[in-house]
Parts: structure tokens; sequence; C-alpha cells
């Protein structure tokens, strides 16, 4: 039996970590989830995933600075980005830094 891909999730909100767990289990990944940033980044260094998942708003490092480390040791890792950031600016930062992609994450607050 091959090996599952293993998808890098970093998101300190409990909540988005269900959700990000259930839908990766859901479609045959295997899930690795990290709170904070310098959990994220000894994963991310201890193992080979497919994808990481980063939230911005992270304790210890920033996920900005996560972003540029993670692209500066696998340039060809994707790396998503899930935020409740919504500034364009703060998306073509991020795309520039090298994030493959911004999602922002649905407002907790109703509309």
């Amino acid at each position: 039996m091959a090996a599952r891909a293993q998808i890098l999730v970093i998101e300190d909100d409990v909540r988005m970590q269900k959700i990000l767990y259930r839908l990766f289990t859901e479609q045959g990944y295997g899930v690795t989830i990290c709170g904070d940033g310098q959990a994220g980044l000894d994963a991310f260094r201890a193992s080979r995933p497919a994808a990481v998942v980063l939230d911005l708003m992270l304790p210890g490092i920033f996920g900005r600075d996560l972003c540029r480390t993670i692209k500066s040791e696998r340039s060809d890792l994707p790396v998503i980005i899930v935020s409740a950031i919504s500034d364009v600016a703060d998306k073509v930062l991020l795309l520039e830094l090298g994030a493959d992609d911004y999602v922002t994450k649905p407002s907790a607050r109703g509309s």
C-alpha cells in the first residue's frame, strides 16, 4: 500500500484545525497539525510534506516569516495561505514571498 501524501497544517484556531483535518483526511491525505509557528517550522523540517496550509496570525513565528523560510528551503513546495486578513496588499505581498495561493477564511462574525 502506497504512503499517503502528507499535508502540514499550521493553524492556531482549533475550529479551523478540525475543519481542515476533516477536509484533507476525507480526500485521502495524511495531516499533521501544528498550532504555532515554531512547531510548524519544526514539523516542516522533520518531514517532507506534500503541501503546507499556513495561517498568517500565529503565535511564535508569524506566517509571513514562516512562508519565506519554507519557500527558501523548499521552493517547489506548495504553500497555501488561509487567513482572515483580506487586504489585497497583504495578498500580493504573500504571493511575492512565494505563497502559491491565498484563501480568505470566512468571517466568524455575522455579515
